[in-house]
C-alpha cells in the first residue's frame, strides 16, 4: 500500500507541477495576497528533480514561516543604527524618534510580505556554502536547515545579509574554500575574532546585519545575532542558546553554539569569546537553558489552559542536558488542585533585583514538567537554585509544594514557611530564616582577571590568578583572616599595592569603563581609609574611600555604617552609566558615571589602598578580585 501511495504522488507531481501537502497549504492560505510569491518558490524548485533537496529546504522555510516577522521603524532612510545610539541614551526617546523622522513602529509578517526572489536567493547561497565547505560533508540536512538555511535570526528588518557578509569576509571565505582541513569550530573562531567588539548597551531593538556591523552596541542578543549572521553566511552551523534567568539575577542571557563534526554543540558568545573558552553562558549557574529554533516546535509547548509567557514561544527547545550543573528532579505534590493530573506544572525560579539574598524577590517561571502518580517530574533543573513548583492559572502562580533547592549531589532541600502554616496561595518568598541554607552563587562563579588571597607570608602579593601585586612601602604584615583557615594582609600607613590587572580599555573609551572590584576587608577603628586610586603615580586622592563615620563612596556616600572589627565583602560594579556599591551582597550606594571619568581605571594598572594624604590608614585585607565587566 505504501509503494502505491508514493507512486501516485510521483505521478501527480510530474503531471501537474507542485502539489502542496496540507501543512504547506495552510501557510499558503495565511499568505493571502502574497500566496503567489510563496508558490513561485515551490514551483521553481519542483521543476527540476535535481533540486529535490532545495525543494525540501523551501518547504522547511515556508511551513515554519508563521509567526516570523520584521519589526522596525518606518524611516525614510535605511540605516537607523546611528539613531538607535542616540535613542538608547536619551531621557526623551520620543523626541529622538520625532527629530529623525522615524515614524511609527512597523510589523510585517513574513508570510504576507516576503518575496520569491528573496527566498530563492537565500536558499541558493545557503546551499552553495554548505556544499563548498570542507566541513559541509559532516552537516546532515536537518542540521543545515536549522543552523545555516534560515533567512532571519530574530525580528530584524530583512536584507540580503548573506551577500554583505560574504563581501565583508571575502578573504576568510576564500581561505575556507582552499583549506580542506579546517573544521567548523576552527572556522567559527576565526570569524569571531574579526567581528567588531561590542559595547554592552540596553534598549536596542533587533537589528539587521548591516546595522549591527555599523553600531557594534547593544545587549547580548545583538552580539549573538551578529555572530549568527556572519557564521551562517559562511556556511558555519550556529545557533543561539539562552537562559531566561540567572541565579540571584534580574534577567537572563544569550550566547551562541557551533555544531562540530560529531554533532555536538560547543558554546561561545559572538564578538567576545571563542568555542571552548570561558563565557557566562557555560559558567554561571542557570535554572534552564534553551535553544532558539527556526522550526516551530509543535509538540513542546502546552496545548491548553493558561500558558506562561516563556512557553508561548514555540520556536525553542530545552537543551539544559547539554550543559553541566543540571539534574532531573522529582518532588511530591503537597498542595493538590482539582484535576491536578491533567494540569500543566511549571518550575519557577527565584528572581532578584540585585546581588543580594535579602533583596527584592519574585518567582519567575523558567521550566515545565509533568505530573505522574502524585509526583512532579522536572528534567534537567539547574542545581543550587531556588525553585517553587507551581500551577499557572489566571496569570497567577499557585504553589504545588514548598520552595526547594537541589544541591550538588542532587539531594532536595525543602524550605517550609517559618510560621509552619500550609497555604498554596502564599508567595513563599525568602526571609532571614532561609539564609543559613541559601546557596551563595553570584559574581564569584565568573573567573576573574585577577585574584589575590594573601596566603603566602613570604610572597604576600602572590596572585592566585593574574600577576602578583607589587608591594610599595614596607608596612605589610600577614595576619589572621575572617576564619581560622584564612589569612589576610595588614596594609600599614604609607604602604599600598600596585595591581597590574591586565584589562584593556572597554566601554567605548580609552579607559577601563566596565569592571567589577571585590575587596574583603576589616577596619580597626573609625578613621578614613583609601580603597583604590586610578592615578598610578599616587599623586591624587583615591576614587573610593571609607569615611570616619563608616560611610562609603566619594563626593556622595552610602548610608550604611562600616563598623570596626567586622569583616565585610565589598563589591564595586562599574558599568556604562552606573557605579554601584554592594556590601555583603546588598546594594548600598549608587553613583552616576560617564565614559572615561575619574571612576574609570587606567588600562593595565591601578593602586590599591593608596592615597597621597589624609585618607591613608592601616587596615586588613583578606581577598581582592577584579573582573573586566560589570556584574
Amino acid at each position: 500500500m505504501q509503494k502505491t501511495t508514493l507512486l501516485l504522488f510521483s505521478l501527480l507531481y510530474s503531471c501537474t507541477g507542485y502539489l502542496p501537502y496540507p501543512e504547506i497549504e495552510a501557510v499558503l492560505q495565511q499568505a493571502g495576497g502574497n500566496r503567489a510569491e510563496l508558490e513561485q518558490v515551490l514551483k521553481h524548485y519542483a521543476e527540476n528533480p535535481s533540486d529535490s533537496l532545495k525543494l525540501r529546504a523551501a518547504e522547511f522555510l515556508i511551513v515554519n514561516m508563521p509567526g516570523k516577522y520584521s519589526q522596525y521603524y518606518d524611516a525614510p532612510w535605511n540605516d537607523v543604527a546611528t539613531v538607535y545610539l542616540r535613542w538608547t541614551s536619551s531621557s526623551n526617546k520620543q523626541r529622538v524618534l520625532d527629530t529623525y523622522g522615524l515614524g511609527k513602529m512597523v510589523i510585517r509578517e513574513d508570510v504576507k510580505y516576503i518575496t520569491a526572489d528573496y527566498l530563492i536567493n537565500n536558499i541558493e547561497l545557503a546551499f552553495k556554502v554548505w556544499r563548498e565547505r570542507p566541513w559541509g560533508k559532516h552537516i546532515p540536512f536537518d542540521v543545515f536547515c536549522e543552523e545555516i538555511l534560515p533567512y532571519r535570526v530574530s525580528t530584524e528588518p530583512l536584507e540580503n545579509w548573506r551577500e554583505k557578509a560574504l563581501a565583508s569576509f571575502a578573504d576568510l571565505n576564500l581561505s575556507f574554500e582552499e583549506d580542506s582541513t579546517v573544521t567548523a569550530v576552527e572556522a567559527c573562531s576565526r570569524v569571531n575574532a574579526l567581528l567588531p567588539k561590542f559595547r554592552i548597551d540596553k534598549d536596542f531593538p533587533a537589528m539587521s546585519y548591516s546595522q549591527l556591523m555599523a553600531s557594534a552596541r547593544g545587549p547580548c542578543e545583538n552580539m549573538t545575532a551578529l555572530a549568527t549572521f556572519a557564521m551562517r553566511a559562511l556556511g558555519i552551523p550556529v545557533m543561539v542558546d539562552f537562559t531566561p534567568l540567572w541565579l540571584n539575577g534580574a534577567s537572563g542571557h544569550s550566547w551562541n553554539t557551533v555544531c562540530d563534526s560529531a554533532g555536538r554543540h560547543i558554546s561561545f558568545i559572538g564578538t567576545e569569546s571563542h568555542p571552548g573558552q570561558w563565557h557566562q553562558g557555560n559558567t554561571l549557574i542557570k535554572p534552564k537553558a534553551y535553544r532558539k529554533t527556526f522550526a516551530i516546535q509543535r509538540d513542546t509547548a502546552p496545548e491548553a489552559g493558561d500558558i506562561p509567557g516563556l512557553f508561548r514561544n514555540r520556536d525553542m527547545i530545552d537543551v539544559s542536558h547539554e550543559y553541566d550543573g543540571f539534574a532531573d528532579v522529582v518532588v511530591p505534590i503537597r498542595f493538590p488542585l482539582a484535576g491536578a493530573e491533567r494540569k500543566n506544572i511549571y518550575l519557577a525560579a527565584l528572581r532578584s533585583n540585585q546581588l543580594s539574598t535579602l533583596g527584592s524577590h519574585q518567582w519567575s517561571i523558567v521550566g515545565r514538567g509533568r505530573i505522574e502518580n502524585g509526583e512532579m517530574h522536572f528534567a534537567s533543573a539547574g542545581k543550587n537554585t531556588f525553585y517553587l513548583p507551581v500551577y499557572y492559572e489566571n496569570n497567577k502562580l499557585i504553589a504545588a509544594n514548598y520552595p526547594f533547592v537541589p544541591d550538588d549531589s542532587g539531594k532536595i532541600w525543602f524550605f517550609p514557611p517559618a510560621d509552619g502554616k500550609d497555604d498554596a496561595t502564599r508567595d513563599f518568598l525568602p526571609d532571614e530564616t532561609w539564609l543559613p541554607r541559601m546557596p551563595v552563587r553570584t559574581f564569584e562563579d565568573i573567573p576573574p582577571k585577577g585574584l589575590w588571597r594573601f596566603e603566602d607570608a613570604r610572597r604576600l602579593g602572590k596572585a592566585d590568578i593574574g600577576k602578583d601585586l607589587v608591594l610599595c612601602g614596607d608596612r605589610f604584615t600577614q595576619v589572621a583572616g575572617p576564619t581560622t583557615e584564612d589569612r589576610a594582609a595588614r596594609v600599614g600607613r604609607g604602604s599600598y599595592f600596585r595591581c597590574f590587572h591586565g584589562m584593556a580599555a572597554n566601554g567605548g573609551g580609552w579607559r577601563v569603563n566596565e569592571f567589577t572590584l571585590m575587596i574583603r576587608f576589616k577596619i580597626p577603628e573609625s578613621k578614613y581609609y583609601a580603597l583604590f586610586q586610578t592615578s598610578v603615580a599616587n599623586d591624587d586622592h583615591p576614587e573610593s574611600i571609607i569615611t570616619d563615620r563608616g560611610a562609603m563612596g566619594l563626593v556622595t556616600y552610602s548610608a550604611v555604617t562600616i563598623r570596626p572589627g567586622v569583616w565585610y565583602r565589598l563589591v564595586i560594579s562599574s558599568g556604562p552609566e552606573r557605579y554601584d556599591y554592594f556590601i555583603d551582597g546588598k546594594l548600598v550606594h549608587e553613583i552616576n558615571k560617564g565614559e572615561d571619568d575619574r571612576f574609570s581605571l587606567s588600562p593595565d594598572e591601578l593602586l590599591l589602598f593608596a592615597d597621597d594624604g589624609s585618607f591613608d590608614n592601616e587596615f586588613d585585607i583578606a581577598e581582592v578580585a577584579i573582573w573586566d565587566k560589570a556584574m
